[in-house]
């Protein structure tokens, strides 16, 4: 649960909707009382506190998914080296030539 709520938060904060939002609010703030400012002011830090958790979040999760590709890159490109190898020593037998020649 606490992946796919980090995972969503993440994307509305990067979308154009998020952006909007962040430049919307402080404009709309102009026309508040002096009390308001304060506490908006307030709780715009603690959104930056949370956004950079939920931003922190997601780039966690981005190299978890970049690991398990690089390993599974690893792997293909290993047993592609193997059969090669494989293929070759076959070759070689058949001809009873070696790979310098």
């Amino acid at each position: 649960m606490n992946n796919w709520l980090t995972h969503h938060l993440a994307l509305f904060l990067g979308s154009l909707t998020g952006m909007y939002l962040a430049l919307l609010v402080p404009i709309v703030a102009f026309g508040v009382p002096p009390l308001l400012k304060v506490l908006g002011l307030i709780s715009s830090y603690w959104i930056q506190l949370w956004a950079l958790f939920v931003l922190q979040r997601g780039a966690s999760n981005a190299d978890i998914k970049r690991e398990a590709k690089a390993d599974a890159d690893h792997a293909a490109l290993s047993h592609i080296a193997v059969t090669t190898d494989r293929a070759f020593a076959v070759l070689q037998r058949l001809t009873g030539k070696d790979g310098g020649e």
